[in-house]
């Protein structure tokens, strides 16, 4: 098979979705939708960082999915970065990327964090390489 040589480029384009417990703005074992790619996309890297550790008694912990993507149980009790993993698949629809927080052992006053998903998409052009 011969491989075609293209000179158009694209940028990735990126997605920052801060969440954070202030209230009831979270609620524990629930996903809710953060990101939304769209049909012909593939997401290249996915990233939560903790910003403000959340304050359950036992455990806290961050669930990314959807898309092709995948951070399981990031310890939310501790801040910092951690990369997620992605599958490479080409999404067929627009679809989302969801955050799951789950807190365990006690009531929660504080925690925030931000989700970052990167992504291409098919046949979208930015410029062309000479």
């Amino acid at each position: 098979m011969a491989i075609t040589l293209k000179s158009n480029r694209q940028y990735p384009l990126v997605a920052v979705a801060d969440f954070a417990f202030v209230g009831s703005a979270l609620v524990s074992g629930i996903a809710q939708n953060a990101v939304e790619v769209p049909a012909g996309s593939t997401i290249t890297a996915v990233a939560v960082v903790i910003d403000t550790v959340f304050d359950s008694v036992t455990s806290d912990v961050i669930d990314v999915t959807g898309g092709g993507t995948t951070a399981a149980a990031v310890n939310a009790q501790a801040t910092g970065y951690t990369a997620g993993t992605v599958d490479g698949s080409v999404n067929a629809a627009t679809t989302y990327v969801t955050v799951e927080w789950t807190g365990v052992g006690g009531s929660t006053s504080a925690g925030a964090g931000r989700l970052i998903v990167e992504y291409v998409i098919d046949e979208r052009d930015n410029e062309n390489q000479g």
